[in-house]
């Protein structure tokens, strides 16, 4: 066939108004509706073949005949539209899914915005239509080739905003359906309208999950953009929808609230979005972040490890900058000192000191942590004996080769502080069978003798300093007189 005949066919069938004047019957809505989802049903089944995919994409790499059916098309039934909208959506979203050169064909022929205009498709279907439009961009993130090409198209900011706005509105319309179910008085992300159709809680989840994942995913290839393609108001709408998602307990929303720790982090690599975080309004999203370091498992928020693991991640970015200067250009940070003060440095040590089952989460918490604290500690100053002894603590009961060097990196700084070393040189009592931690408290009281044989040389040195000046002066005064 040909594409010429097949737009021909759908437009024909698809249009209700074929009896002008000269022109054909009218044909009746049920049999241009069994045209069109015999045409449907036929695609599905041989779309799944790669065989008949590879002429297909060579016929439409636009896909127009999938998304021109995903459309509200008039002269249809709300049932039968529902229907037909629903099955092209979902064959459109197999398509893609099955086949990476269908994904490369449709960000190709540009499109990626006929996806983002269906995230919004109001009339019959469209719950439906919009799960799988965001599905099918939750399947994009994915693949590296086709994430790079919509990099180079500049698209990744569009789909970045989409998908925000989309979560945003299913997690208030959640949020109001809870509302009117449960009668809580959660405050709502906006107003709540006093009349509205009753939200599918279960598919409003699904749909969540889906957008958030691929907001996660854009937002890397938006902070790689020069400039950033991030705003102050995207990065306070995931604060906030952030901890709505964790104190919404009654929803299973936690795998929502990971991607959107996992983009707060993702953003806080960057040193511009890093700065739109740090200084947010009442400093919204660096409270989400602080809280969300500290979550909680239970039965409806059973992503809580990836939640954390999300979030060390975050606050040892925002520790680290500036990223990538060496020598005592380490030293300082930009925004270390009300990371400091907002409790950081404990809450890593908790995050750190507190084991979660899973493997990989636990290994991300534990190395984040100590790249966070080892940054930490050099604007720290003395720390309380709490934290100084979690800190010891932590070096400790490591078995993490990589996390024991940044440990040791911070806690050489910290020893630079006479209060620190008192309070330190006290905290280590190994246990006598275990080699590993006897070596390591040898190494430590080594560093505390020669932070404290440093200070008295110095003090020494300034001693002498301070004699030779005194003793120049006099000689000077002495020659004057003598004059």
């Amino acid at each position: 066939g040909n594409s010429n005949g097949i737009s021909n066919g759908i437009s024909s069938a698809s249009s209700n108004n074929l009896n002008s004047s000269g022109g054909p019957p009218k044909i009746s809505e049920t049999r241009r509706n069994r045209f069109l989802m015999y045409l449907l049903g036929a695609l599905g089944l041989l779309l799944i073949d790669r065989v008949c995919r590879r002429p297909y994409l060579l016929l439409e790499p636009e896909l127009s005949t999938l998304f021109h059916l995903c459309k509200n098309l008039d002269g249809f039934s709300p049932k039968n539209s529902a229907l037909r909208r629903e099955t092209a959506a979902k064959i459109l979203t197999s398509l893609v899914q099955r086949d990476p050169d269908a994904r490369l064909s449709l960000i190709n022929q540009g499109s990626l915005k006929q996806v983002l205009a269906l995230l919004n498709p109001k009339g019959p279907g469209e719950s439906m239509v919009q799960f799988c439009m965001a599905s099918l961009l939750a399947t994009l993130v994915l693949d590296d080739d086709v994430m790079n090409l919509i990099r180079e198209r500049k698209e990744a900011p569009i789909m970045f905003d989409a998908c925000l706005i989309l979560l945003q509105g299913t997690l208030n319309k959640l949020e109001r359906e809870l509302e009117r179910m449960v009668g809580n008085n959660v405050p709502a992300l906006e107003p709540v309208d006093a009349d509205h159709d009753a939200f599918d809680i279960e598919m409003g989840v699904r749909l969540a999950e889906a957008a958030s994942q691929a907001m996660w995913g854009s937002a890397h290839y938006c902070v790689m953009m020069d400039p950033i393609q991030v705003k102050a108001d995207q990065i306070t709408a995931l604060g906030k929808m952030g901890v709505m998602c964790y104190h919404t307990q009654s929803l299973p929303l936690s795998r929502v609230c990971h991607c959107i720790t996992a983009t707060l982090a993702t953003l806080a690599a960057s040193p511009d979005a890093a700065m739109l975080i740090m200084t947010s309004p009442d400093d919204v999203v660096l409270d989400a972040l602080m809280e969300l370091l500290e979550v909680l498992e239970s039965d409806t928020f059973e992503a809580a490890n990836h939640v954390k693991a999300s979030a060390c991640a975050g606050v040892a970015f925002l520790s680290c900058h500036p990223i990538g200067v060496e020598g005592d250009e380490c030293m300082n940070g930009p925004f270390r000192l009300k990371l400091l003060n907002k409790g950081a440095f404990g809450a890593l040590l908790r995050a750190a000191l507190t084991s979660v089952l899973d493997l990989d989460c636990n290994h991300v918490i534990q190395q984040a942590s100590a790249i966070g604290l080892m940054y930490l500690s050099t604007m720290a100053g003395e720390l309380e004996a709490s934290e100084l002894a979690m800190y010891a603590a932590l070096l400790m009961d490591s078995d993490n080769s990589e996390m024991i060097e940044f440990l040791m990196a911070g806690m050489w700084i910290l020893l630079r502080n006479p209060y620190n070393r008192g309070i330190l040189g006290t905290s280590f009592n190994p246990s006598p069978a275990n080699a590993v931690a006897k070596n390591m408290v040898s190494k430590l009281n080594d560093a505390i003798t020669v932070h404290e044989v440093q200070n008295t040389v110095n003090e020494k040195l300034n001693r002498i300093s301070m004699a030779i000046s005194n003793n120049n002066n006099n000689n000077n005064n002495g020659n004057s007189d003598s004059e």
